[in-house]
């Protein structure tokens, strides 16, 4: 198709190396129903539109149940050869987990310079409710989109996970939600009750943190299915970034506890200064956690966009030799 080569020019595979499963062997020069040659794993094939074991069929054969060619399922787990519905649900998916995080960031740097400008022209800060209008209820619907966005992209395939989604995808799904409603009823009660906030922020912390590792995991996963090297990176750095801070926290909450009534004392003030270090650390990574992630979910969907590109051209062509 020279209409693709011009517009991706620089295009990489549509798919990784086939390897097994088991031991990691190279299958690329092997029949695609063949077993593998060093340890005999056999992979378990399902329709890529409805998921239906394909095992025993012949490969050159429609699927029993919905009649897609059995050899467009046979070509691994590459996001190239999954349905373009599925490409487009993730698609959609890490769209709105990067509008979400991306409208949160712009609504709370907003509210800051609001809040500053409004205290150098008058004596006091924003009004209650012009504060909820401008702040609160802008920051629980991107909290909102974000929690849509998680749930959509950690939706399984269906032709590689017709039982319901993997741990990590369901961890992703569960963890956004609960962090999300956290943030959100502090958002909303912080006018009306006063929450203990060491409380209810570590509990948040803790949530977020737990979130970003299950949700590197996805876009990892995500990533080598799609063949997408920097986007795996990413990934990968975003899941280490989320272990930091987790050991920088759990540092910080073992110290308060150990040395929480503990009086003025040199060493007391080497405890406070490797307290800031490890706050510092924490701001820190935690950004480095959130780009990175953002980062690798705008690669991803790069590719989806190619691979839903060619999908649709060969669409046009078999309906045109049709």
């Amino acid at each position: 198709m020279p209409e693709a080569d011009s517009k991706f020019p620089r295009q990489r595979p549509l798919a990784p190396p086939r390897v097994c499963g088991a031991c990691g062997h190279a299958l690329g020069a092997l029949p695609l129903n063949e077993p593998c040659p060093a340890c005999g794993w056999r992979p378990s094939v399902r329709c890529i539109t409805c998921g239906y074991d394909l095992a025993g069929l012949p490969e050159d054969g429609p699927c029993p149940e919905c009649a897609t060619p059995i050899d467009q399922s046979l070509r691994g787990d590459g996001l190239a050869f999954s349905s373009e519905a599925y490409l487009r649900t993730l698609d959609r998916g890490l769209w709105l987990t990067r509008l979400g995080v991306g409208l949160l960031f712009a609504v709370w740097i907003g509210s800051l310079v609001l809040g500053i400008v409004v205290a150098m022209l008058t004596s006091g800060g924003l009004v209650p409710w012009l504060r909820d209008v401008l702040v609160i209820f802008p920051s629980v619907a991107c909290i909102v989109v974000w929690c849509v966005g998680w749930w959509i992209t950690a939706t399984p395939d269906p032709r590689l996970a017709v039982d319901g989604p993997t741990r990590a995808q369901l961890g992703a799904r569960l963890l956004a939600i609960a962090a999300g409603l956290v943030l959100s009823s502090m958002l909303i009660s912080q006018p009306f009750i006063t929450i203990p906030v060491p409380s209810a922020g570590l509990l948040l912390g803790a949530l977020l943190i737990a979130h970003y590792a299950c949700g590197a995991v996805v876009l990892r996963r995500l990533a080598q299915r799609a063949g997408n090297r920097r986007a795996a990176g990413h990934a990968r750095r975003a899941w280490w970034a989320s272990m930091i801070v987790a050991g920088c926290v759990a540092a910080q909450v073992a110290a308060s506890v150990v040395f929480g009534h503990a009086t003025m004392s040199p060493g007391v003030q080497i405890l406070k200064a490797a307290w800031a270090l490890a706050s510092l650390t924490v701001l820190l990574t935690s950004i480095v956690a959130i780009v990175r992630q953002a980062t690798a979910a705008g690669l991803i969907r790069d590719d989806l966009r190619r691979f839903l590109f060619h999908a649709r051209g060969q669409g046009a062509n078999r309906a045109a030799s049709a």
